[in-house]
């Protein structure tokens, strides 16, 4: 039976599919960057949030954070943090996230 285009009906057995397998890569993963580039890379950024710190629009969060050690000022709403607080015993393991809009 032909269609209006001038094509033939196509038929699904036609192609005989192999069935699903999960695939594995023989090969080992390939490092861009070692353990020690990565660790002065973190060192680095925590570096900055230590000094330069980072522009916290929300009142609401820079209240957060204020209250979990991090240091303020409300004329820039710039957040500076200490090492330490963003390595472990002060950053919280879940946060919220609220749309702008």
């Amino acid at each position: 039976m032909t269609r209006r285009s001038g094509r033939e009906k196509r038929v699904v057995s036609a192609i005989r599919q192999l069935p699903f397998s999960r695939l594995v890569n023989p090969c080992a993963p390939i490092e861009v960057l070692s353990a020690d580039h990565v660790k002065a890379i973190i060192y680095a950024a925590l570096t900055i949030l230590e000094t330069r710190g980072m522009r916290f629009l929300e009142g609401g969060g820079r209240r957060l954070l204020c209250a979990g050690g991090a240091e303020s000022d409300e004329t820039t709403r710039m957040m500076q943090f200490d090492r330490g607080w963003r390595l472990g015993y002060g950053a919280a393991g879940e946060w919220h996230l609220e749309a702008r809009d």
